[in-house]
């Protein structure tokens, strides 16, 4: 029986915090024990089988059935109001949530004053036992099947009674019966009998079931449907108590708004923890980004076990003919074509009409013009992996024959070949060698794949080796991971090879070595075959770019007799020195025209693509929509092993407009892309983005603790750019060391190249130069950083970033309110909030009324970009100046902690209890960045700064 056991079992439970005992199955939660109106039942049933009655009930409210709760409801009103009962089928396939809405129905019933009674799947519906269950007892009286009907009058006297079916078609053949007789009942008297029930099910006595409500008028249908994605992400948020990321949204779509799936689902995570479940996550996100094929390398992306497991449960709904039609769809692709799927299960398509329309109403299917889709990524890879490796791959074999035969994609072919081919096999290696040609500069993933298969069937001294391994390394050059390349390339050169296969391999290698970040060995490889005159000229024109695009990334001067040669080639090269020495609209024209000029280029072109150079000119330059709009084509063009860079390069833009959020997903989105190719360029960047996040949020710890973040630090630890120098340097000084900002104030005060470097780059970075040498005392190091922002703004006289800044580095230097006045034309509003600032501290003495109209202004700024040490840092000014505003809160009194929502308030329980983000994100199943988020908007709602004054001030709960 379910939702009504005996009080004591409860009570006992509950002592023992067994709350299974409680639920049955699902995952364990609070309970709320809730009495029923007490059953006065005849004084002759023995008072053990007359326990108090209870009904047990989750505090999570059932998600996405408004319109069906109300009709459940309507139907107890108009019985508690006529005295007549109802009729009520509640349908929807497996896990849809039928027992939970009944659950709920039940408390509804017993807070209207219904006597209720609950039977479950595993308990038949005999007359006698009904008899038991409505006096409350478990065990079956003998004899008791003719006081059935006098024991369902006497409680119908005193009022409605509602009895719930759930899982029908599991009962006994003899429930046909009983549930007639309780049908016949409620039409004349005020029972309500509600059965819960699935529709595909097919059972003898279910259809005479359906006939009898077919044949009364007043039968109430309720089908229960899919939930839908906000429904969902409510469920969710239930379950774990926070809203679900990304990640994890992408993870319970695939549960095709099926709640239980959804929770089972959920219950990994619960079990397995974030921190284990991270790596699973990030196997799924790629396989949601589009994979047209399983992995064909040992050791690819497959679907984790566990959510393997549930995913393929969720089928089991389906008919065997069905799910045998998708196991066998699974092995063509995500995607296929119907006339093929009838070719392999040699069928007349005609005769999968059944199938596919079971597929289809399911949503395990979708159309996608003249072929078919699986609906789910991770769905089909859970049908796919669930096939064993023996028949999958014969399955494979006989899908390559069915396209070649059909005269279809020789890719697509040997996307089949590499899954089901055997090693030494002579006509498989060939195909995926031709194969592999083809696809090389459409589809480089795909050729990668197709040739590292190729080798790895190949027999000792095979000769498809050379030409394979060509494939390979400029193929995992285009789209990773680098790492292959360089190993396969640097292994073959090893050996005898002919010189124009040793050429293409160095330029390959001196390619992927540049996108590893190894520049000065892939100048050495470069330089290596530049010096032999007989080397192909079209090489040599590549190597002569490549070496000057690593001279550039390296600021070392390239070597004078090829300077021209590379630069004029490719204007993107040159607008990076131009950049590089202060002439940044320069920069800028040389890179629109390289944009404009850009016909496809040499094959060299992809590395330094001009949509890159002028996406990352328009960004540091700050135009910001331009900006965005390039990045976006970018993002279009590039081949995978650059496709990091668009998120970087969006990233920056984010945190100049003050999104730091946004900025945050973005950069640890292009690192996680960087990370699985293996692509070093613009690290440095992402790291200053999340480096500067954390520093305006000042919340938390600084963001190395990611293990992306602690990745791509540890790459670039030998060489740091000077933004990212920056950026770590405030850092360090905001958590008490000075140190690396003394270091970095003598390297710029020292060198004019690395001061117009750091200020071409960063919006800020002059009036932090200026500032921090007049803190330490050194006005000639204050003075040359202004002449140098000076002389940008000179050069570039339509940047007015540049101008903004000179003026903001003049006005700390002498005091100048008017230069300081000047320094709002800062597109940013960081940079905007920090002239502001500056402008009210200087006026303070001279003009108070000004300063704080400036000093508010400034704190407002910060305040709308979540920058909140640096908002409270200017109210202490103004507070120190005696101005306080009646809607400013004193420090420690700010709102009440009733204003937190229920995340926020879990989270501050938690932090203020003592613990860090890392055990709060493990004990929330949430990530340490989402406890930052939240612990930021705690931080402002109860106005406090420290994880001190919110334990002072928010008293943890025991």
């Amino acid at each position: 029986m379910t939702a009504i056991v005996a009080a004591d079992e409860i009570d006992a439970a509950l002592r023992r915090s067994d709350y299974e005992a409680v639920m049955g199955k699902g995952l364990a939660r609070m309970v709320e024990v809730r009495h029923l109106r007490t059953n006065a039942a005849s004084s002759a049933v023995p008072r053990a089988l007359h326990p108090r009655r209870v009904a047990v009930r989750t505090r999570r409210a059932v998600r996405g059935r408004q319109q069906e709760r109300q009709r459940l409801a309507a139907v107890l009103d108009v019985t508690a109001a006529t005295g007549r009962g109802a009729v009520v089928a509640v349908t929807g396939r497996a896990g849809i949530g039928k027992t939970t809405v009944l659950s709920e129905l039940r408390a509804v019933a017993a807070d209207k004053g219904f006597t209720v009674v609950g039977v479950g799947s595993d308990e038949d519906l005999r007359p006698e036992a009904f008899a038991a269950l409505l006096v409350g007892g478990r065990p079956a009286v003998a004899g008791c099947e003719g006081a059935f009907g006098a024991m369902l009058d006497g409680h119908l006297a005193r009022g409605p009674v509602l009895v719930t079916v759930d899982g029908l078609q599991w009962c006994h053949a003899v429930a046909a019966r009983t549930l007639d007789a309780l049908a016949a009942q409620a039409a004349l008297r005020p029972l309500v009998c509600v059965v819960a029930e699935r529709p595909e099910m097919d059972r003898p006595y279910l259809d005479q079931w359906r006939g009898h409500l077919r044949q009364r008028p007043d039968a109430v249908r309720v089908e229960l449907p899919r939930m839908a994605g906000p429904e969902v992400a409510a469920l969710v948020e239930d379950v774990l108590g926070v809203p679900p990321d990304a990640s994890l949204t992408m993870l319970v779509d695939c549960a095709g708004g099926i709640p239980a799936t959804v929770v089972e689902l959920l219950g990994v995570v619960a079990d397995e923890g974030v921190k284990e479940c991270q790596a699973d996550f990030a196997r799924i996100t790629r396989l949601l980004g589009g994979e047209r094929h399983e992995p064909l390398l040992n050791g690819g992306a497959a679907l984790p076990h566990r959510f393997s497991q549930v995913l393929h449960r969720s089928l089991d709904c389906l008919s065997e003919e069905t799910r045998r039609v998708l196991d066998v769809a699974s092995v063509l692709g995500r995607t296929f074509l119907p006339d093929d799927l009838a070719t392999l299960l040699g069928q007349p398509l005609a005769a999968l009409l059944p199938a596919f329309r079971e597929a289809f109403t399911s949503e395990v299917l979708e159309s996608a013009e003249q072929s078919m889709r699986f609906r789910n990524t991770l769905l089909w890879q859970a049908l796919l992996q669930n096939i064993p490796d023996a028949v999958r791959g014969a399955l494979h074999r006989q899908a390559a024959a069915m396209i070649i035969a059909r005269g279809g994609s020789r890719v697509d072919s040997a996307c089949h070949v590499a899954r089901g081919a055997f090693h030494g096999d002579e006509a498989a290696i060939l195909l995926l060698r031709d194969a592999a040609e083809e696809a090389l500069r459409p589809a480089p993933r795909t050729a990668a794949e197709l040739a590292l298969r190729g080798l790895e069937l190949l027999p000792p001294g095979h000769a498809a080796c050379l030409p394979l391994t060509e494939i390979a390394v400029e193929a995992c050059a285009r789209s990773g991971p680098i790492s292959r390349a360089v190993r396969l390339a640097e292994d073959a050169l090893t050996g005898p090879l002919p010189e124009t296969a040793k050429t293409a391999l160095r330029y390959w290698l001196s390619t992927a070595l540049t996108l590893e970040g190894r520049h000065r060995d892939a100048g050495r490889v470069a330089e290596s075959v530049l010096s032999n005159p007989a080397a192909p000229a079209e090489l040599r024109h590549n190597l002569t770019v490549n070496q000057v695009l690593v001279s550039v990334l390296r600021r070392d001067q390239p070597p004078p007799e090829r300077r021209g040669v590379g630069e004029s080639d490719f204007p993107v090269l040159a607008a990076m020195r131009s950049w590089r020495e202060g002439r940044l609209t320069e920069a800028l024209t040389l890179c629109r025209k390289a944009v404009a000029d850009d016909h496809g280029g040499p094959v060299i072109s992809w590395i330094c693509h001009p949509l890159i150079g002028l996406a990352e000119v328009l960004t540091c330059l700050e135009h910001h929509d331009e900006a965005l709009a390039v990045i976006d084509e970018t993002a279009e063009h590039v081949d995978r092993a650059l496709a990091a860079v668009p998120h970087i390069l969006r990233a920056r833009v984010e945190l100049a407009v003050g999104r730091t959020s946004n900025a945050t997903a973005e950069a640890l989105a292009g690192l996680r892309i960087a990370h699985d190719t293996g692509t070093h360029l613009y690290l440095h960047e992402a790291l200053y983005v999340l480096t500067t996040a954390t520093l305006r949020t000042g919340v938390g710890r600084p963001r190395g603790e990611d293990p992306l973040v602690a990745w791509a630090r540890a790459e670039t630890s030998a060489v740091r750019s000077l933004p990212l120098a920056w950026a770590e340097a405030r850092l360090a000084e905001a958590h008490g060391d000075p140190a690396p900002a003394r270091a970095l104030l003598r390297e710029v005060a020292l060198g004019e190249q690395q001061r117009r470097e750091l200020f071409a780059s960063a919006a800020g970075a002059a009036a932090w130069t200026v500032r921090t040498a007049l803190g330490e005392d050194r006005g000639d190091w204050a003075a040359a950083a202004v002449k140098t922002a000076e002389r940008l703004a000179a050069a570039n006289p339509e940047v007015r970033t540049m101008a903004a800044a000179a003026a903001h580095a003049r006005g700390l230097l002498e005091r100048d309110s008017a230069a300081l006045a000047a320094a709002s034309a800062f597109p940013g509003p960081w940079e905007r909030a920090s002239a502001a600032e500056d402008l009210g501290r200087v006026l303070l003495d001279a003009d108070r009324e000004s300063a704080v109209r400036h000093l508010e202004q400034s704190a407002a700024l910060y305040q709308e970009i979540l920058a909140d040490p640096d908002a409270t840092r200017v109210r202490s000014v103004l507070r120190a100046a005696g101005v306080v505003r009646r809607h400013w809160r004193q420090r420690g009194s700010g709102e009440s902690a009733d204003t937190l929502t229920d995340t926020e308030r879990k989270v501050a329980d938690l932090v203020a209890s003592g613990l860090t983000n890392q055990q709060v994100a493990r004990r929330m199943f949430i990530s340490h960045h989402t406890v930052a988020f939240h612990l930021r908007k705690v931080f402002r709602k109860l106005e406090v700064t420290s994880r001190v004054e919110l334990a002072r001030r928010f008293q943890p709960s025991r």
